[in-house]
This record gives structure tokens, sequence and C-alpha cells, in this order.
């Protein structure tokens, strides 16, 4: 699970990173907080990054992981060989343009 280890930041809930997102992607793709209050940055029901930002004693940290937003997807995904198909084609594209914006962005340092 990818995350992004920044210097303590209490006014950096996942609510903001949303919106941090929103202001780079948001022409792109749907966002959401969902119930558990994780956020969605969702590109179609197959594929999505699902993030949140974990507060510890000394650092805030951005964890993000693909993500099938669709249930119906996600119940389909079960097992290793359809998750390696989703992987292979569209979530390591997706990771690896939030991962980049996430390490430039000034928010996020």
């Amino acid at each position: 699970m990818p995350k992004k280890i920044m210097r303590k930041n209490e006014s950096m809930t996942t609510e903001k990173a949303l919106e941090v997102l929103k202001q780079k992607f948001g022409s792109q793709y749907e966002f959401y907080i969902n119930p558990l209050k994780v956020g969605v940055l969702r590109k179609s029901g197959a594929s999505g990054i699902a993030f949140k930002i974990k507060q510890t004693k000394t650092d805030t940290v951005l964890i993000y992981n693909p993500f099938a937003p669709n249930p119906v997807v996600r119940g389909l995904t079960l097992g290793i060989i359809p998750i390696l198909i989703l992987y292979a084609t569209s979530w390591s594209k997706l990771q690896k343009e939030v991962k980049e914006f996430i390490d430039q962005c000034p928010d996020f340092q």
C-alpha cells in the first residue's frame, strides 16, 4: 500500500486531501468521500484510487491504493487473477499519475 509521509500537519484531513486532488484532477475524474470516511478518486467503475489521511504522533501520512469504486466490480475482482489484470491495465497508470502529483505538490510535503 503506497503512502506519503509528510511533516506533522493537523489541518490536513481526508476532506482537504480530496480538495487538493480535485484541483488537479477534477476535470478528469469524479471525487467523493465514502461512508467509511475514505476519499475516492473514481476514473470508472473498475478503476479508482482510495485514500485516507492518518495522523501519527510525529507525522501526517497519506495512504492510497488502487480501488474498484463499483461494488459489483469489487465482487468480481475477488481472487488474484482479476486483481492482476486490473492492476496491469488501468490501476497502475492511475496510481502512477496520482503518485507523481503527490510527490511534487507542496500541500503533501
